[in-house]
This record gives C-alpha cells, sequence and structure tokens, in this order.
C-alpha cells in the first residue's frame, strides 16, 4: 500500500499509477516466460518503495502533503528576515501574541527582487494582487486590518501563528529564533513567546 505519510491525494494517486505501471510490466515480463526480480535484480516490493520514497522526498520535501506557493512563498519571507532582508516592526509584526501582521505592500517588491537575484522567480507568484487572493484562502489567513507599523498605521495581512506553524512552515526567523519550530505558545501577559 501507500504509506500513510502521504496524506496529498494527488500524489497518491501519482504513485498509484507508477504502482500499477510495475504491475503491467510483470505482466509482459510473465507473458514472455521472464520474472521481472530476476532480470532486474529487484522486487516488486523493492521498486514499490523506492517510488514512494521518491515521491515522499522529491514531490513533497519530506512533508505529509504538497506545499502550496503561498506556503513556500512565507518560507521565503522567513528566509529573508534571516539575511536581514526583511525589518520587524517595518514589513512585518507579531501583534496580540498569536498573530503575524504582513505588510504586503513593502514585502512584496522586495519579494521579488530577492528571488529574481537568486533565479527563483518562476517558482513563485510574481503578482502581488494574485498572491493575495491564495493568502486569503489559506487555512492560516486571519484578516485584513489596520496594524501599526514604526508609529504609521498601514492595512496588513494577518496571518494566525499556531495555524503557520501546524503547516509546518518556518518562520523562526521572523519569530526571532534560530531553529525549526513544531508549536506556538504565547503568553498575553508577559508578552513571552515559547517555541517548542
Amino acid at each position: 500500500g501507500i504509506d500513510e505519510r502521504i496524506k496529498a491525494s494527488r500524489v497518491r494517486n501519482s504513485i498509484a499509477c507508477c504502482m500499477m505501471g510495475i504491475y503491467l510490466l510483470q505482466s509482459v515480463f510473465k507473458k514472455h516466460g521472464l520474472e521481472l526480480g530476476t532480470e532486474t535484480g529487484v522486487t516488486i516490493n523493492e521498486l514499490n518503495q523506492s517510488i514512494i520514497d521518491t515521491a515522499y522526498e522529491d514531490l513533497l520535501s519530506g512533508y505529509s502533503s504538497s506545499r502550496s506557493v503561498v506556503d513556500m512563498t512565507l518560507e521565503r519571507f522567513n528566509d529573508m528576515a534571516a539575511a536581514g532582508a526583511l525589518i520587524n516592526g517595518v514589513d512585518y509584526i507579531v501583534t496580540k501574541g498569536t498573530r503575524l501582521a504582513l505588510n504586503i505592500n513593502r514585502i512584496y517588491h522586495s519579494f521579488l527582487s530577492y528571488i529574481r537575484e537568486e533565479g527563483s522567480i518562476s517558482e513563485y507568484i510574481p503578482e502581488k494582487n494574485y498572491f493575495i487572493t491564495q493568502l486569503k484562502h489559506t487555512k492560516y489567513f486571519s484578516d485584513h486590518r489596520p496594524v501599526w507599523f514604526q508609529k504609521q498605521q498601514i492595512k496588513a495581512y494577518c496571518l494566525d501563528i499556531p495555524a503557520i506553524l501546524n503547516s509546518g512552515i518556518d518562520i523562526s526567523a521572523i519569530l526571532g529564533y534560530a531553529t525549526n519550530c513544531n508549536s506556538f505558545e504565547a503568553d498575553e501577559e508577559e508578552k513571552v513567546y515559547r517555541l517548542y
């Protein structure tokens, strides 16, 4: 069967099609009086496991479900924050303990320059408004509201930090931590942020 770690139906269906191809190939070998395992030196189970492992590592990058372009973009924002290309309080800010407010109008221009320089622009959404539309459909989107950035109120796109982290998205640099995080807890009274 297909590994239960793989949740994305598109990937599961692709694996099933590849496995079916292996079984069809096995039937061709049998029709000609040959054994697939003997002729190739690889068993059906080894071939199937190889398909699953490759899908898990290459298609899903080790995650249980496929990553959206918005998920990958947030991780690029995190890389930019780690590199000092995004500034806390100017480009983004954590509000109410568990909400990440993004100044998309300011961030997106820098983001496009950043990915152009590294030559990966084709992997991302080059149009800011289309990115915003996609962002609004994520499970971690909270709202679009005025937020204070350096004594200036700007309409920001607010995201739920626990939902981001539960999606496996690394925003550790944005939150001010150097390690990948699995869960997030905020103590609103003390304004202390803990990552576990």
